[in-house]
Order: structure tokens, then C-alpha cells, then sequence
């Protein structure tokens, strides 16, 4: 299945299926498009030194994970605390998104990226 992890005849791991799907040529096609798309975008407006030092900064980057300060205390002082996701937090109803336009956007977005995470309430909000 593409939306699982795990083989369902073996259990073997396949990897995650967002990545998966971000590596289907279909996926990888449009990418390609939209890079040239943005370097004659550069080119047309004089801009290829913008492009590249923005290309350089992201090889640099890493993805985070943003939590409250008492969370990140709590989890290094417990050996027993685990972290649990936004979608393991509002499926089990210990979490309400707040109102903010953030939260509209994940909760109109990671269906799409994660197609099996399900959620207690169709609401955006």
C-alpha cells in the first residue's frame, strides 16, 4: 500500500510514505519543472545571486520540531514521558488546535501529505 510504512505481508520497513511518494517521477518531473521555473524567473529579473545563496542556505537547513519549553523539560527529566505527535495528541483528545491561520493550514494540508492520519473531526478548526 502506498500509504503504509510497513510491508503488510512482511512487516518490513518501507520507508515513509510521503518520501516515497515525493520520489515517484511523476513527483521528481514537476519538481525539475518548477526549479527551472524559478532559475529563468532569476535570470529574467537579474536576480541568479538571490537564487543561489538561497539554494546554499537551505543545504544547510534542518527540520525542527517546535514544543513548549515545559514539554522539552518534562521529557528530558521523565525516562518514562514519550512525545507524542499533534495527531496522536488530538486523536486522543488531550489536544484542541488553536485558532490560528498555522493550524488551518496543517489541518488542511497534512491529509494530503499523510493520507492515514485520521482525525477526530472533519473541522479545520
Amino acid at each position: 500500500m502506498p500509504d503504509e510504512r510497513h510491508c503488510v505481508r512482511c512487516l518490513t520497513d518501507c520507508g515513509f510514505p510521503n518520501v516515497r511518494a515525493a520520489q515517484q517521477p511523476d513527483e521528481t518531473n514537476a519538481l525539475a519543472a518548477r526549479v527551472r521555473s524559478a532559475q529563468d524567473d532569476a535570470a529574467s529579473r537579474g536576480t541568479e545571486q538571490v537564487l543561489d545563496r538561497f539554494r546554499n542556505a537551505v543545504k544547510k537547513s534542518r527540520a525542527v520540531r517546535v514544543r513548549e519549553f515545559a514539554d522539552v523539560y518534562g521529557l528530558v527529566k521523565s525516562d518514562n514521558r514519550l512525545l507524542g505527535t499533534f495527531h496522536d495528541l488530538r486523536g486522543a483528545g488531550l489536544l484542541r488546535p488553536a485558532a490560528t491561520e498555522i493550524e488551518a493550514s496543517r489541518q488542511s494540508a497534512e491529509p494530503l501529505v499523510f493520507p492515514t492520519i485520521t482525525t477526530r473531526s472533519s473541522s479545520p478548526l
